[in-house]
């Protein structure tokens, strides 16, 4: 009989304004077309001819450390892989959002991360990735009063099948800073949540919240990540 495991964790965009980011991981069943410009997005990696346990091997031990904290997780069977299983990752943008905004992100992370690609789609229901602009659930708001909230849902197979990212910039109070620059780095700090990075690195760039930019060993610890498919036992 096949046991469902819940996973529930909520990650915060720290330093990128006064109160940016949180964010959530869980666990449940698998979860106008416009365009946007990707400049940097990826194909799926080709099928690596190396064994997981080899990649793994090659890694260098700060990857490998970066790993075992922030993205691997452990159902019962070692440590294994934690990503989106449909690439390009599916992603819905609601209208009032800016386009702007939001492309940075997603040029962002296809640029550093191997493998990582996203498609923009028309409806919610399309999407593994949902980033809104309204205010996080109630059950939320008291224990994280940041300006983004981020909350995801994984199966016990390693795959994240559903992302919502809640972004409340000019929604309430202390939430007022809607500039490009703001907005721009909240959500490419939420999209690296998203894609499996759970928590905040030290000297992490972009994900702790003081970088523009990715820096190499989570880009290659990421890019292994998503090498290989989710679920994968690599130590």
């Amino acid at each position: 009989m096949a046991v469902k495991h819940a996973l529930l964790v909520v990650f915060v965009a720290l330093a990128l304004s006064a109160s940016a980011c949180g964010g959530e991981f869980g666990s449940s069943p698998t979860g106008p077309s416009f365009t946007i410009p990707i400049g940097g997005s990826s194909p799926p990696p080709a099928p690596s001819p190396a064994s997981p346990t080899a990649l793994w091997n090659a890694l260098p031990e700060e990857e490998k450390a970066f790993l075992r904290v922030f993205n691997l997780k452990n159902f019962g069977r070692g440590n294994v892989t934690v990503r989106h299983g449909t690439i390009p990752i599916p992603i819905w943008i609601a209208p009032e959002l800016k386009r702007e905004d939001v492309a940075w992100g997603m040029n962002l992370w296809p640029t550093a991360v191997s493998g990582v690609s996203f498609r923009v789609v028309s409806s919610e229901t399309e999407a593994t990735i949902l980033l809104r602009n309204e205010l996080k659930p109630l059950e939320l708001r008291e224990t994280h009063v940041q300006c983004a909230v981020m909350v995801s849902q994984i199966n016990s197979g390693g795959v994240i099948y559903q992302t919502i990212i809640y972004l409340e910039f000019g929604l309430r109070a202390g939430c007022d800073d809607s500039s490009f620059p703001t907005v721009r780095l909240v959500v490419a700090h939420e999209l690296g949540h998203a894609i499996g990075i759970g928590g905040h690195p030290v000297d992490g760039g972009i994900m702790s919240g003081w970088g523009e930019f990715v820096p190499s060993f989570i880009a290659k610890g990421m890019s292994l990540v998503y090498l290989v498919p989710p679920g994968t036992r690599i130590e």
